[in-house]
């Protein structure tokens, strides 16, 4: 063969590959492949081979390389793509259609029962049905989805008509409507939090508009705290969405191992807070978001606390505004990066504090390794913020696993006996957080996952009050259940290296409970 011109040899390969001699043919074709390293033909060819004998991988690689010789190839493409649509990979696959002017879309199907309305449902979608199916409009559809909050799960298929070329979309969903879904989980739901001392009553797409209702009712004796909130789409449009809420706080805050400032660190100052707000998040496409949000709250320190500035009382308007972007994503390797930025400017007005302004920023990493499906998943995040002006001691970046703020140090608890403060506070901060999921169990009802987990970040304070002298790292591992459409349960467990403390937490989702714009 290596003596054979490439002609003979791509001649050769096809009619061995006519007569399903599979093993020849791709010698046939890897031996025309050396002798023309320039040519697509031969690398389409062996795609082919591989995707005959279910070696998807294999065909992947070989249709990649093909695009890097010849970008226009059309059927290349669409090969490529159709792979990827096998996959599930409908982002990657819509990439390659496009290069290839397809898929014509004749006809989009949703579902017939779903209880919100349709033009609600219409505002999210952005690619007509009727036309061609382009990969912006299709993800600018799943973030509008996402911001919806009525689908917890959804998929769309795309699939070829019996006769024609033409295509037809299939998007199917679970929906969350009312109080919960039929029968006894309806009445469970709300009780999800009742080991954490709390119920979560929610009542979603009320109706039929995308407006969701959630709330908080705690009566932990150290973090008393009621909280609401009502959120739909503006004017029907789910590429914008209002928030309103209101959230009252009576929390113990022990600061014995935080405070560094003069005079006897508080051992237990009370604190209660009362916030209420309203906000707004816009869509400019699939890639950009933005959100502001206003605020006025009041805190106060019934039993009295120390002469410091940080422990100011009184009325605080705050104006919150922030940015969120796609960075990156590489739909071939399942890989995405995103970023943000926020700003928070406000005064506590009957005090003698000067205004404080806050700035955070993240970028943030995802990745699932395998062609398809979710069990392996890594995850990564870079956090880090700067403050001016006279903050509030309630205001300080948290490094430690709590319930109500989002600066998770998973070896670091945030509480000491039931009460806030013992992680360390500071007024600027960086933290980097890395984690790696897999699929442990899979079942009708339930999903568990488990894997290993890193921390490390350091929290200061330049007016000495606050902050950690060293660099903290944890490490250790987590698991999550996700029961039906309901939130994950949480249950991790940390090592602090430094200090060599352990701590095991269990929490609901991700993050803090109806937290503010915590990123």
């Amino acid at each position: 063969m290596a003596a054979q011109a490439p002609d003979e040899l791509y001649q050769q390969g096809l009619a061995l590959a006519k007569e399903q001699r599979w093993a020849e043919a791709r010698a046939a074709f890897e031996a025309g492949r050396r002798a023309a390293p320039g040519e697509a033909r031969f690398r389409v060819q062996l795609a082919g081979i591989a995707f005959t004998l279910d070696e998807m991988g294999v065909a992947r690689r070989h249709l990649r390389g093909a695009l890097r010789l010849e970008p226009g190839n059309a059927y290349a493409n669409e090969f490529l793509a159709t792979v990827y649509a096998i996959d599930e990979n409908l982002d990657a696959a819509l990439k390659y259609w496009n290069r290839a002017g397809k898929p014509e879309v004749a006809a989009l199907n949703v579902p017939s029962g779903l209880q919100t309305r349709r033009e609600v449902v219409d505002s999210a979608f952005e690619f007509a049905p009727l036309g061609r199916l382009r990969r912006e409009e299709y993800l600018g559809t799943r973030a509008r989805l996402d911001q919806l909050g009525v689908f917890p799960r959804y998929r769309f298929e795309v699939r070829p008509q019996a006769a024609g070329d033409k295509f037809e979309v299939d998007f199917s969903a679970a929906e969350r409507n009312g109080w919960g879904p039929p029968g006894w989980a309806r009445y469970l739901l709300p009780l999800r939090g009742v080991f954490f001392q709390a119920v979560m009553p929610e009542y979603a797409n009320w109706g039929g508009r995308g407006v969701n209702v959630r709330s908080l009712a705690r009566w932990d004796g150290n973090k008393q705290r009621l909280a609401a909130e009502i959120s739909g789409p503006v004017g029907g449009d789910a590429a914008m969405r209002h928030t309103a809420y209101v959230d009252y706080r009576r929390e113990r805050w022990d600061l014995t191992r935080s405070y560094r400032g003069g005079g006897t660190a508080p051992a237990d100052l009370e604190l209660g807070k009362f916030a209420a707000g309203y906000g707004f998040r816009q869509l400019v496409s699939h890639r950009l978001a933005w959100w502001s949000e206003i605020e006025v709250n009041w805190r106060g320190l019934p039993g009295g606390a120390p002469e410091e500035n940080e422990f100011a009382e009184g009325v605080a308007p705050v104006a919150r505004a922030g940015l969120e972007a796609e960075l990156l994503n590489v739909p071939e390797r399942r890989f995405r990066i995103e970023g943000g930025f926020s700003a928070d400017a406000g005064k506590v007005m009957s005090s003698g504090l000067g205004a404080f302004v806050k700035t955070q920023a993240y970028v943030r990493q995802e990745w699932f390794p395998r062609a398809r499906g979710e069990d392996y998943a890594v995850r990564s995040m870079l956090r880090a913020g700067r403050s001016g002006g006279g903050l509030p001691f309630d205001e300080l970046h948290v490094l430690g696993v709590e319930r109500d703020t989002g600066l998770w140090m998973r070896g670091r608890a945030g509480t000491e006996g039931g009460r806030k403060g013992s992680a360390p506070l500071g007024r600027d901060y960086v933290l980097a957080t890395w984690e790696m999921d897999k699929v442990v169990h899979r079942g009708a009802l339930w999903t568990i996952t488990a894997g290993p987990l890193v921390d490390t970040g350091r929290v200061w304070d330049g007016r000495g009050a606050f902050g950690s002298p060293l660099w903290l790292t944890s490490a250790g591992v987590q698991g999550r259940i996700r029961v039906l459409a309901g939130p994950e349960v949480t249950l991790s467990w940390g090592r602090d290296l430094r200090g060599g403390g352990n701590v095991f937490y269990a929490t609901l989702g991700r993050g803090p409970l109806l937290a503010r714009q915590v990123r």
